[in-house]
């Protein structure tokens, strides 16, 4: 059971990693297309 619940915690983090990693690049690309509309 102790396996389990480790992995599980370790892909959750993972998964949270990816996500805010993700979340990071979506958003500098909507203030990059941003920009570009301004420039």
């Amino acid at each position: 059971m102790k396996k389990l619940t480790t992995a599980k915690i370790r892909s959750g983090k993972l998964a949270m990693r990816r996500f805010e990693e993700e979340g990071i690049y979506h958003f500098l690309f909507e203030v990059g297309k941003k920009n570009v509309k301004l420039g």
